[in-house]
């Protein structure tokens, strides 16, 4: 292994640990609903789009094993959960975004979001079917009002991190095309 490969799985490792640090450490202390940031789905949003779907999935396995160490979910639940989220999100990078805009990052942590949190709902439920444990409502108001607060506060997130990341990747496109690119010349 030469120098330049371990700086990178160096630096890979302290990325990991830092976005679960700051999921799980900082973020349940913040007050009211900033609490619910995800960041980890944030940055792995980051990783799919500026690197590759390999980078972003072992980070994606990586962070899910930490968290389901840590969490007190059923064990599997993150894993499952954020590697659903990647393949969903690589799907519609590949086949239906065109561009790597801000309009197109933002309906990808939109769908993240969502597809996330359906997910950890979906193996929470059966879960608690399987070991026969009191399981919450799919779709009570408490659980809705969440899932809002995680959204808006993600969209937001994510826009400051796709404006940070257009000044350090040239990857990227902060706007949709202009409409004097259509035009026949």
């Amino acid at each position: 292994m030469n120098l330049k490969t371990f700086w990178q799985y160096f630096f890979y490792s302290f990325a990991i640990l830092l976005v679960t640090e700051i999921q799980l450490g900082a973020l349940p202390a913040m007050p009211g609903v900033l609490a619910y940031t995800d960041v980890a789905i944030i940055f792995l949003l980051v990783v799919l789009v500026l690197y590759d779907v390999t980078t972003a999935f072992y980070f994606g396995l990586m962070l899910g094993i930490i968290f389901d160490v840590l969490n007190f979910w059923s064990f599997g639940q993150a894993v499952i959960g954020i590697e659903v989220v990647l393949v969903v999100c690589y799907i519609l990078l590949t086949k239906v975004f065109t561009n790597r805009s801000l309009y197109s990052f933002l309906a990808l942590t939109l769908i993240a979001t969502v597809v996330y949190w359906l997910a950890i709902r979906i193996t929470d439920i059966t879960t608690g079917f399987v070991f026969s444990a009191p399981s919450h409502l799919f779709f009570n108001p408490v659980a809705l009002r969440l899932l809002g607060w995680k959204i808006g506060l993600n969209l937001i997130t994510s826009a400051i991190t796709f404006q940070i990341a257009t000044f350090i990747s040239h990857s990227l496109k902060p706007v949709f095309l202009m409409k004097s690119n259509y035009v026949n010349r």
